[in-house]
C-alpha cells in the first residue's frame, strides 16, 4: 500500500490479491492489464491484472486502486507484484506476453520491469483506435469495410 492522499505529489495506491490467485499465475503465459473507471467512489481507476487460459477464460490475479496512472505508479505495482509472486512461488515472474490497452504509462512500465516480455495491444483497443482515427487512414474503403478487413485478419 501507498496511502497518499491522492494529490499530484502524494499518490494513493492500494494493491490486493490472494495466495490462491498468485498460484494461478504460475500456470499462465499470457497476461492482461487494463484499468476500469467509475467503479470506485472517488472515481480512482481500478487496475486489473490477470491471465487467460487455453479456453480463453480470464482469471484476475491482482488489483490496484490508484489515484494516478503514471509510469511510476505502474512500475510500483509490477515491482511489488514480482516481489510477492517470487516470495510465494519460489520462482521469478517472467511473462511471455502481456496484452494491454497501450497507454504510454503502462507500456513504459512493462518495458522497464519485463524487458523480455512482448507487449501486445488488445483487439478491442485496436478496433476502438481504428474507429477513433479512421479519418487518418488514406483508404478507398469506408470504415465498415476497413473494420471487416481488420477483423478477418485478426481471425486468420
Amino acid at each position: 500500500c501507498k496511502f497518499g492522499d491522492g494529490t499530484e505529489l502524494n499518490h494513493f495506491n492500494l494493491r490486493f490479491t490472494t495466495r490462491k490467485l498468485m498460484a494461478l499465475a504460475t500456470r499462465a503465459s499470457i497476461f492482461h492489464v487494463d484499468c476500469t473507471y467509475k467503479v470506485i467512489k472517488y472515481f480512482f481507476p481500478l487496475l486489473v491484472f490477470g491471465c487467460t487460459d487455453i479456453d480463453r477464460k480470464f482469471t484476475p490475479i491482482a488489483f490496484m486502486i490508484t489515484s494516478h496512472e503514471t509510469t511510476a505508479d505502474f512500475v510500483h505495482f509490477f515491482s511489488q507484484f514480482n516481489r510477492i509472486y517470487d516470495e510465494l512461488n519460489d520462482q521469478e515472474f517472467a511473462p511471455k506476453y502481456i496484452i494491454s490497452d497501450a497507454s504510454n504509462a503502462t507500456i513504459k512500465a512493462l518495458n522497464r520491469i519485463y524487458p523480455l516480455c512482448k507487449t501486445v495491444m488488445c483487439f478491442f483497443h485496436v478496433m476502438m483506435n481504428v474507429r477513433k482515427h479512421k479519418n487518418l487512414l488514406n483508404c478507398k474503403e469506408d470504415y465498415k469495410t476497413m473494420q471487416k478487413c481488420i477483423y478477418i485478419l485478426h481471425n486468420a
